[in-house]
């Protein structure tokens, strides 16, 4: 052994010295795993002894011993109990194209790291994996859906640039026949191997379910148990999905009339919706977007078929499942500045997809099942602006001259225990498409979540118990009697238009602005200092010795203390109600605020009117003031202006 050792150290020295790269590739020793340091965003200081990371080593075609190595971004969290479990959670992001890796702190609350650790892996071209697979594909593509182009120049655009792409690729010697499910389930497996662990639990998302049953096809040793969270089972045909869209949008329909509100606001919601559409057709919607890197024109030009995209994406979340009557109600009435929210919700989904993936997917996958774009059948007027996803049949007919054989469509079997969720709501992946796979899934159990879209993990308390109580005992019988706790969504039909407040929190909070943060300080500071006018004042005069301040003086002490303290209630008030709309539903913000704090937004008037008074009253005692009292004066005046002057520029007076 020793000896072998020795000739392999032998030649990997004078292939370094003497040989071209690929021959070093050859020699190395894959798979295997090499820690490294965390590559994501917020990975410092306390935050760096959450997660550990490193890299999965292996070649794009196992086949070809000089293949290219690829390094495949690992995330480990571990378990926050004394005595974890000794079979940790992997999960498998969806996509195709999705980064696990970049949303870890999205798990760190997740109550399973109480007994397991969880292990994220970006698939190959993904993320943070590498290489990546023309990483700023995706903000191309938005750039595309952003300019103010026709549809037809849209999709040629789009199409074009899909495929200089794939010829970058192939000039660069990918194999884009190794980005596939297949590829991928054998980057899982290994893995497992290569970390140490017998056995492993194995949680997919959306895409991430087609991974974990290909895993379950190819490789299935040292699984445990296996959840399937929005299946997207093999044997699915390409473009269908305006089909499942118009299923999810007839959900929405039945249940905006189930709820008085909804029904007395929306009494014909699909009406508003296609006149929506045929307006922004008609004349699309110039929408403001701050992010100049993805949109540098800072413009987004919003058509019936960025509407479509819109209410497609919403029903996604079941916290925005609830305002999407709402939605379509400002769109109709071509509010820019609230919709401006919704069309920066896509610049998230632009960074968060490698479509370069995504394409070779698909097109390998579903290449050999695509179907020519499919008419309406409930809502056949609707079907010719939710083109989006029209686009992937004329790419994958020139993407690759490899595809997957009629295997790909064989369902997948497995005695191991599967857990199988569905949300109601969900446009992409429909709960039939979770029951389909438990056909040959005989120890599955099939839960289907109401009011719930995309991702019913994320749905809230009850999906999280149900999957701790599963990966305890995969085998047991399933409670899941908190699922008959739940309801159809709370539908939101009145809301104060404020979208300053949008943009407040998105400067403190969303994408912290460090610039907005220090000027709020500085504001709330000048304000203690005004509001302290008054009692200061008074304690002067009780010194011996110190001249009574005059009375124009006293006054406009006691009316900046006044308007500081109107302005101290209004950003106690502002923060009170941010609190309690994000605790119930944060997206509430990007559409407005509730009008039971209508009388809220009425205080900033008031501490402007209070303000000029001051300074009216002011002036005349200017010069006899004291030194002191100046300097207290305009720092009440600095402070006052400050906070009109800090809220105006969000939009809030």
């Amino acid at each position: 052994m020793d000896g072998l050792g020795a000739a392999r150290r032998l030649l990997l020295a004078l292939a370094l010295a003497a040989g071209p790269a690929g021959v070093v590739d050859a020699l190395e020793e894959v798979p295997r795993f090499e820690e490294a340091p965390c590559p994501m965003k917020g990975v410092s200081g306390a935050a760096a002894g959450t997660v550990s990371c490193g890299f999965l080593v292996v070649r794009e075609d196992r086949e070809d011993a000089e293949s290219r190595l690829l390094r495949l971004a690992v995330a480990r969290i571990p378990a926050r109990g004394d005595e974890p479990r000794p079979d940790p959670v992997i999960y498998l992001h969806g996509g195709p194209g999705g980064s696990a890796t970049e949303y870890w702190e999205d798990w760190l609350d997740d109550p399973f790291l109480e007994q397991r650790e969880l292990i994220l892996l970006d698939q190959r071209g993904t993320g943070h994996s590498r290489p990546a697979l023309c990483p700023d594909l995706g903000v191309e593509d938005y750039r595309l859906l952003a300019a103010d182009l026709s549809p037809g120049a849209e999709m040629a655009a789009r199409v074009e640039t899909a495929l200089a792409c794939r010829n970058e690729l192939a000039e660069a010697g990918f194999d884009l026949g190794a980005y596939n499910s297949e590829a991928s389930a054998r980057d899982v497996a290994e893995l497992r191997h290569v970390l140490g662990f017998d056995s492993w639990n194995v949680v997919g998302i959306s895409y991430g379910t087609k991974l974990a049953l290909t895993l379950l096809r190819d490789a299935p040793e040292g699984v445990r148990a296996v959840v399937l969270d929005s299946v997207y089972p093999p044997g699915i045909p390409g473009n269908v999905q305006f089909k499942e869209l118009e299923r999810a949008f007839g959900e929405l329909l039945e249940g905006c009339a189930a709820d008085e509100s909804c029904r007395a606001a929306h009494p014909d919601l699909a009406g508003e919706l296609l006149a929506a559409l045929r307006d922004l057709e008609a004349d699309p919607l110039e929408v403001p977007v701050s992010d100049r890197e993805v949109v540098p024109s800072g413009s987004y030009f919003m058509n019936a078929q960025d509407l479509a995209i819109g209410l497609h994406q919403g029903l996604y979340d079941r916290r925005v499942i609830p305002l999407l009557p709402h939605m379509l109600r400002i769109a109709g009435e071509r509010d820019a500045e609230v919709l401006a929210a919704v069309v920066e919700s896509g610049v998230h989904r632009a960074r968060g997809i490698n479509r370069a993936v995504y394409h070779s997917v698909e097109c390998y996958e579903r290449g050999p099942f695509m179907l020519p774009p499919q008419p309406g059948r409930r809502f056949p007027e609707i079907r010719p602006y939710a083109i989006y996803f029209d686009v992937d049949r004329p790419v994958c007919r020139e993407w690759w001259d490899v595809q997957a054989g009629p295997e790909e469509a064989r369902p997948v079997k497995s005695d191991l225990p599967i857990l199988i969720l569905a949300g109601q709501y969900d446009p992409i992946t429909p709960p039939a498409w979770g029951r389909m796979a438990g056909e040959t899934l005989p120890n599955s159990h099939y839960l289907e979540f109401p009011g719930v879209g995309h991702a019913a993990l994320r749905s809230g308390d009850c999906a999280e118990s149900i999957l701790v109580s599963f990966l305890e005992e995969p085998g047991a019988p399933v409670d899941a009697g908190c699922i008959a706790e739940m309801s159809g969504p709370e539908f939101v039909t009145e809301l104060l238009r404020e979208p300053g407040v949008y943009r407040l929190v998105k400067a403190l909070a969303i994408e912290p602005s460090r610039v907005a943060r220090f000027a709020l300080a500085l504001v709330v500071t000048g304000l203690l200092v005004g509001a302290l006018g008054w009692p200061m004042a008074g304690a002067t005069r009780g010194r011996r010795g110190t001249p009574r301040p005059s009375s124009p003086d006293r006054r406009a002490r006691a009316l900046f203390c006044v308007a500081s303290l109107l302005a101290f209630a209004f950003l106690a008030g502002l923060f009170a109600m941010l609190s309690q709309v994000s605790a119930q539903n944060p997206f509430v913000l990007g559409f407005g605020v509730p009008p039971a704090w209508a009388p809220l937004f009425w205080l900033p008037a008031g501490v402007a009117a209070v303000s000029l008074l001051g300074l009216f009253v002011l002036l005349p005692a200017w010069r006899s003031a004291r030194p002191p009292a100046r300097a207290m004066h305009l720092a009440a005046v600095a402070a006052c202006a400050g906070f009109l002057l800090f809220f105006a520029w969000f939009g809030l007076l």
